[in-house]
């Protein structure tokens, strides 16, 4: 199982990177724990983890915005999310927001490149006050991208560098994030994707219109937020 982690830092050393870096250094000391005394048929597969930074990406990303096009970078970047089980998106917050090249890269990845992925997030800031960001404003977003966002949100202030776990208790932030991206990775990684009819089971997919809100059968069950299911406006102005 691969999980990506991607750093919105926005220098070579910057704390982002630190939180990132950490997370996925907890990530693996906590599957290693996990998987100890199954013997090599206990039927969990190890966890990858591999790190993204955002930084170098920055004019590719404002490029594609304006013309349209990606970059092979930037492909490869996006590719790279498409393929992996599991996500760790952390990112620095400047004036209440997460830094703009955090939430293009977001806004530009393909549809449903986290459909029922795990995401852990994290994020840094030069104070407790900008710790419910993340809450406020990106959960949602990943949840519109059909991303799970785990309970946990790891935010570390200036202060809880270098403080007492007594008063900063990020490390226990740390471990339980990394222990619910293990689990939920275990448990199959994914959730369904597909709508779920009354009873809690998958609707079959012959009742499950794509056509983006034209042709759809009666009592199909879809979600008309889902981003597939809007009609493209070119077919719109078409009738």
């Amino acid at each position: 199982m691969r999980v990506l982690a991607i750093s919105g830092g926005m220098s070579a050393e910057s704390s982002t990177g630190k939180l990132t870096d950490r997370l996925l250094a907890e990530l693996a000391q906590s599957a290693e724990a996990s998987t100890s005394g199954r013997g090599v048929f206990g039927g969990v597969e190890p966890i990858i983890g591999e790190r993204l930074d955002l930084r170098p990406l920055g004019h590719d990303l404002v490029n594609m915005v304006t013309t349209g096009m990606a970059s092979p970078a930037l492909e490869a970047a996006l590719d790279r999310v498409s393929a992996a089980d599991g996500l760790i998106l952390a990112a620095p917050v400047y004036n209440a927001a997460p830094v703009g090249l955090f939430t293009l890269f977001l806004q530009l990845l393909p549809q449903r490149a986290l459909a029922g992925k795990p995401v852990l997030l994290a994020g840094t800031g030069g104070s407790v006050r900008h710790s419910m960001v993340f809450d406020g404003q990106v959960r949602p977003l990943i949840a519109y991208l059909k991303g799970l966002a785990l309970p946990t949100v790891v935010f570390a202030a200036t202060e809880d560098w270098g403080a007492p776990e007594s008063r900063s208790g990020l490390s226990h932030r740390v471990q339980s994030a990394a222990g619910e991206l293990r689990a939920a990775l275990e448990a199959g990684g994914r959730v369904p994707t597909e709508p779920i009819d009354g009873v809690g089971r998958v609707a079959p997919a012959s009742r499950v219109s794509r056509t983006g809100g034209f042709g759809r059968q009666p009592g199909a069950l879809v979600d008309e937020f889902d981003p597939m299911e809007v009609t493209p406006f070119e077919q719109l102005l078409n009738g």
